[in-house]
């Protein structure tokens, strides 16, 4: 698989769980990264939408800046924690790219009792 788009899963994974600690909904998010387009909420939803029968939109750079501005970071910290994951077993197929996007549209699987 294309490292690119796994290393871009895992960074749009990151970024909604940093949305969600910071109380940050993905509205305002979308509108602040995306207020250059038309309709941002649809634009952030289409990244990171994964269940969809296509791909998600790809995210370019620009974007990722704009994004881990939202959440108050730096890029490069970001890409880190991407970095860190990956390199402890975040994979594509296993984990759910944005668990937390999902959670509140009901889409996330629950898990075992104790966390397994």
């Amino acid at each position: 698989m294309d490292r690119g788009y796994v290393v871009e899963r895992c960074f749009v994974s990151i970024i909604c769980k940093k949305l969600k600690e910071a109380g940050i909904n993905h509205s305002k998010a979308a509108n602040t990264a995306f207020s250059d387009r038309k309709n941002g909420v649809n634009t952030w939803r289409d990244i990171r939408n994964f269940d969809r029968p296509k791909k998600p939109q790809r995210l370019n750079l620009g974007e990722a800046i704009a994004l881990a501005d939202v959440v108050g970071e730096p890029l490069h910290a970001l890409l880190i924690e991407v970095d860190y994951a990956l390199k402890n077993g975040w994979d594509l197929e296993r984990d759910d790219p944005s668990p937390t996007c999902r959670e509140k549209q009901g889409r996330r699987s629950e898990k075992p009792a104790g966390g397994q």
